[in-house]
């Protein structure tokens, strides 16, 4: 079973990713944390550890999630919102 590094999605049902998700990051996945595979939070937790080391195209997922958080923080809700 190929394990995705869980870019720390909140929902279990989301735990391993996206499709694009793996598809960006499995390579870097069993490179530098093989190891851990297959606990999802190890795995998350030695992706961001070696951050620096995954390709561009891995690295770009784990911005983007950053980002959404980012986003999703600042986001005022709207009158009667929870």
């Amino acid at each position: 079973m190929v394990a995705f590094i869980g870019v720390t999605l909140a929902e279990a049902s989301h735990a391993q990713g996206t499709p694009e998700q793996r598809m960006a990051c499995t390579e870097d996945a069993f490179k530098f944390c093989g190891a851990d595979i297959p606990d999802v939070p190890r795995i998350t937790a030695c992706m961001i550890k070696n951050l620096k080391q995954l390709s561009p195209v891995c690295r770009a997922q784990f911005k983007e999630t950053d980002d959404l958080k980012r986003t999703s923080k600042r986001t005022p809700k709207r009158k009667g919102e929870r």
